[in-house]
């Protein structure tokens, strides 16, 4: 599973940053500007070439965020978990299957607000967030996420969101000869409020 390199993430965040704000009516901008506030609650799948999440649409995904005083930046939050489907010849079958993880990101969101009547699109680049994996029976390790997020409230409070992240890290524990550098797809949808 390729990454995307760092510096086309950058270009990605540059390039959202110095798009020109889309007009917005005084009363709508000031709804959003006090808005500083967001939760969410998702289901979650994750998948990688090593394993995948056992129990599709049935995994909790919680986050939290919170808009700096810099309206385009934001300071996100989530906590997922999910348990550990590895196939049966895989030889991390024993140490990982059945095994439940956590994972933890916080970090930063580049993100504009597209505004239409009472409904608004939120666009979001999350660029080099700092990764927990902490899988049951095995050491806890870091990593980094990176990836997308759009939101989209129906009346500039609550909606739904849908995120989509590139996770590496380290494997704990990996068996002699198998690749200990690990790359996950992570995938959200759910419902998102604003306060």
């Amino acid at each position: 599973m390729k990454k995307i390199t760092v510096w086309f993430r950058c270009l990605i965040c540059a390039f959202l940053v110095a798009q020109p704000a889309v007009p917005l009516a005084s009363s709508i901008d000031e709804t959003i500007s006090e808005q500083t506030l967001r939760f969410d609650v998702a289901f979650s799948h994750w998948y990688s070439d090593s394993f995948r999440s056992a129990e599709q649409g049935k995994n909790l995904s919680i986050g939290v965020g919170y808009t700096t005083p810099l309206d385009w930046l934001e300071i996100v939050g989530r906590y997922e978990w999910a348990k550990i489907e590895v196939d049966d010849a895989s030889p991390l079958h024993p140490m990982f299957d059945g095994n439940r993880v956590n994972f933890y990101t916080i970090g930063p969101a580049f993100k504009k607000d597209f505004t239409i009547g009472e409904q608004t699109l939120t666009v979001k680049f999350l660029l080099l967030n700092l990764l927990y994996v902490d899988i049951e029976n095995h050491d806890g390790v870091y990593g980094e996420s990176s990836g997308f997020e759009i939101e989209w409230l129906f009346d500039n409070k609550q909606g739904v969101i849908f995120n989509f992240r590139e996770q590496g890290y380290d494997l704990p524990d990996a068996p002699p000869g198998h690749e200990k550098a690990q790359v996950d797809a992570m995938a959200i949808l759910g419902y998102v409020r604003r306060f």
